[in-house]
């Protein structure tokens, strides 16, 4: 399977060999409870076992794979719990980012977002997915840049991330009610970021993260024995 080869000239061996499968699990390639051969992944890789192994054991620690003693390694499985236990761990987080990108985020920076939403709408009404996702990704970026909390921006990146994977997995786009209601949401929340509001912006992005919750789990649960 071509996954990607190592470029040695880069960052280290592992994190590339990390970046590489990870991506793999991410996008498809590798699916949910598929076995890993460790010998297969190095030729692939064109890389030796160890840092290999290396990578293999920071992907089991972030929940990616699972390495099970005398069986082998394989890609996590895809679940409704993770899916609860993810969005529950990103209402306590989310929240707290926004009311804090409140107080650094100008007006300026507001109309810009609510700029680009405007720009959207058409588009993304008429199903189309890369506004779509530029859209979604603008708002979290920002908002998480806007924190001025690094920590706390990382940790929910890779909790989005995870999601990610199971909304790529089961072809969660493919549902335009679901685009446009997350869309929407989105749209709600840029206009109360000019209220200054705190209360209600952080309502609302709890309302938003257990919608989204919602969406997914229906989709999951409809989809599960495609995976």
């Amino acid at each position: 399977m071509n996954i990607g080869k190592i470029n040695r000239k880069a960052s280290t061996l592992r994190e590339q060999a990390y970046d590489i499968i990870k991506n793999a699990i991410m996008s498809g390639p590798f699916k949910p409870g598929q076995a890993l051969i460790e010998e297969q992944l190095a030729k692939d890789l064109g890389l030796s076992r160890t840092p290999l192994r290396e990578a293999l054991v920071l992907l089991e620690h972030d929940q990616y794979i699972e390495m099970v003693p005398y069986k082998g390694t394989f890609v996590t499985s895809l679940t409704v719990k993770e899916v609860r236990d993810i969005f529950h761990i990103r209402e306590l987080l989310e929240p707290e980012a926004v009311c804090l990108a409140i107080k650094h985020i100008s007006k300026d920076e507001i109309d810009q977002l609510q700029d680009f939403f405007i720009k959207s709408k058409d588009k993304v009404s008429r199903g189309d997915l890369e506004t779509f996702l530029a859209s979604n990704k603008l708002i979290h970026d920002k908002l998480l840049e806007y924190s001025e909390n690094e920590t706390l921006r990382k940790l929910i990146i890779s909790y989005i991330e995870k999601i990610q994977r199971y909304q790529t997995m089961i072809k969660a786009w493919d549902d335009s009610s679901y685009i446009l209601d997350e869309f929407e949401e989105h749209r709600v929340l840029i206009e109360q970021l000019y209220k200054g509001d705190v209360k209600k912006i952080k309502q609302l992005m709890q309302t938003h993260l257990r919608n989204c919750c919602a969406r997914l789990i229906k989709q999951l649960e409809k989809n599960t024995q495609d995976l």
